[in-house]
């Protein structure tokens, strides 16, 4: 994670995809790239599934 952060220099993550379903591991990982300094976004108004992926996708694509 530490490369991730210093190689593309951003300030936040989001985490999507169904593992992001287990609310234990969503709570983990969170929390460990919070103590990182990033921002990090999780769903609220659509799924982590499948449904939110395609949405993610084109958000990211947007920024670009």
């Amino acid at each position: 994670m530490q490369d991730h952060k210093r190689e593309n220099r951003r300030k936040g993550l989001c985490l999507s995809g169904g593992v992001f379903q287990n609310k234990l591991l969503l709570k983990m990982v969170k929390c460990r790239l919070e103590k990182m300094g990033l921002r990090v976004l999780i769903h609220s108004l659509v799924p982590a599934n499948d449904g939110g992926i395609a949405l993610g996708q084109a958000f990211y694509l947007n920024e670009e």
